[in-house]
C-alpha cells in the first residue's frame, strides 16, 4: 500500500494491491459493461422500494388528510354558527321580555313616560 491509501478507512477502494483482483470501482465497470454484484443490487433495490413506496403513499396521505381536515373544519364552523344563533336567540328572548315588561309598566301607569322616568327605567334594565 502506498502513503495515500495507508491512512484511508477503505484502502481497498483505491488500490489494486491484491493480485488478480480489481479495485471496487474497477470491479463495477470493466470493459464497458456494468457488472453489479448481488449486494449492490439488493442495496439499490431496497432504496428504490423505499422511495417508490414513499412516492405512492405521500400523495394519498396528503389528499386524504386534507379531506378529513376540511370536514372537521366544516363541523367546527357549523358548531360555532349554531352556538352563535342559540346565544342570539336567548339574548333577544330576554330583551323581548324586558321590552314587554316595560310596555306593561308604562301602560298600567306604574312608571311615567317622562324623560327622567325613562332614563331611570333604562338604568334599571342595564
Amino acid at each position: 500500500m502506498d502513503s495515500q491509501t495507508k491512512g484511508s478507512l477503505f484502502p481497498y477502494l483505491l488500490d489494486n494491491s491484491y493480485p488478480g483482483q480489481l479495485s471496487c470501482v474497477n470491479r463495477l465497470w470493466t470493459g464497458g459493461v456494468l457488472k453489479i454484484s448481488i449486494r449492490w443490487a439488493v442495496i439499490i433495490g431496497c432504496i428504490v422500494l423505499v422511495w417508490g413506496t414513499q412516492l405512492i403513499i405521500m400523495p394519498f396521505s396528503f389528499f386524504s388528510t386534507r379531506k378529513v381536515m376540511l370536514g372537521h373544519t366544516r363541523d367546527i364552523m357549523q358548531n360555532i354558527l349554531d352556538l352563535t344563533l342559540e346565544e342570539t336567540r336567548n339574548f333577544f328572548s330576554i330583551a323581548r321580555g324586558a321590552a314587554h315588561l316595560t310596555k306593561r309598566l308604562i301602560s298600567s301607569q306604574v312608571v311615567n313616560a317622562d324623560k327622567d322616568q325613562v332614563e331611570k327605567l333604562e338604568l334599571y334594565f342595564v
